[in-house]
């Protein structure tokens, strides 16, 4: 395996996404991630093995952009903001990650493409935008909500990876 392309639920941070956008990650942001996996996974020589890492891969990026025009899927792209979880974000953090450019935020990914990239593997991410995030709606976030939309949408979403591994 070379290649990887990891897939989740986000919340929508950037005004102009909306629940059931796909968005590709063109960057992430990811504070301490080689301290943590370092210390998570005991790999001593981690940072100094890859003090820089090219993630996401503009070539993985660019065959799931022309998935998506083939499929004629629409598909954004941005920054994939990285939280530590298990709870879901409060407004202030969300107008914090906004204020740094941030367009999509989760929990999870990050660690995934930090330690994949490490290896050699060339990293791609594309959200599902599941919910707005906190404080961008009136409705209060629900794990609900975001299993809703993730049911409505998957079918393009299977259908962009599919498609996405056929160019590959």
């Amino acid at each position: 395996c070379n290649k990887i392309i990891l897939t989740n639920a986000a919340g929508g941070v950037n005004p102009n996404f909306k629940p059931g956008d796909l968005m590709l990650a063109t960057s992430f942001n990811g504070v301490n991630i080689k301290t943590e996996l370092t210390g998570l996974i005991g790999l001593a020589n981690l940072e100094q093995k890859n003090s820089f890492l090219d993630f996401p891969s503009s070539e993985m990026n660019n065959k799931i952009i022309s998935s998506a025009l083939e499929e004629k899927i629409s598909l954004r792209q941005g920054i994939y903001w990285l939280t530590k979880g298990p709870s879901y974000e409060t407004p202030a953090e969300i107008k914090m990650i906004q204020k740094f450019g941030g367009d999509a935020v989760g929990m999870s990914t990050v660690h995934e493409a930090y330690y994949a990239a490490s290896l050699g593997l060339n990293v791609a991410s594309v959200s599902c935008i599941t919910n707005y995030a906190a404080g961008l709606s009136t409705q209060k976030l629900s794990h609900n909500e975001v299993m809703e939309t993730a049911e409505r949408v998957k079918h393009n979403f299977e259908r962009l990876i599919k498609k996405t591994i056929e160019l590959l």
